[in-house]
């Protein structure tokens, strides 16, 4: 495999749809829950479901829980990582969550086949892109390294760099 280093911008749909997301029904009436123990509840119950890891939440108090209020939590893995997530109550009684940066492992296939399809069609080559199994969290720099290799078995690192998460803006090179 040439080793020669390779940067390149792109924009994927795939980030749009790669990312955590969640809504949960919510009831303030009669003292019967609160926007911060609705999050925590869908943070430790659903998402730790679907990531099949549990979470610890961390939910600040949202004094004022009216349509439109946003609030940030968290969601902290046993090993120590840490998803982000923003929500908002987005009408009466119901939040949504969204992760911010969280690529789910069900869709981590699709940014391998994404990145092969870039890494090849820049280096004039067959590749194939390894990211894992498992989910994966975002630090800062919002970064993750998958392993690539060629058709003769020689393998590299390859450093993906998201740039703009909302917008699926990603830069990569090969280490």
């Amino acid at each position: 495999m040439v080793r020669r280093p390779a940067v390149l911008a792109l924009t994927l749909a795939l980030l749009a749809t790669a990312c955590g997301s969640a809504s949960f029904e919510i009831s303030f009436g009669g003292g019967s829950g609160s926007v911060e123990e609705a999050a925590a509840f869908l943070i430790e119950g659903e998402l730790a479901d679907q990531l099949g890891e549990p979470l610890t939440a961390s939910c600040p108090e949202v004094a004022d829980p009216e349509v439109g209020v946003t609030f940030d939590c968290t969601g902290t893995t046993e090993d120590g990582l840490v998803i982000d997530f923003a929500g908002i109550v987005d009408r009466e009684d119901h939040i949504d969550l969204n992760s911010t940066n969280l690529i789910v492992a069900d869709r981590v296939p699709d940014w391998e086949l994404g990145l092969a399809d870039s890494v090849s069609a820049t280096i004039e080559a067959p590749v194939t892109v390894d990211c894992g199994e498992r989910f994966l969290v975002l630090g800062d720099p919002a970064e993750f390294v998958c392993e690539l290799s060629d058709e003769l078995g020689e393998f590299a690192d390859l450093r993906v760099t998201i740039t703009d998460f909302e917008a699926g803006d990603f830069s990569w090179v090969i280490e």
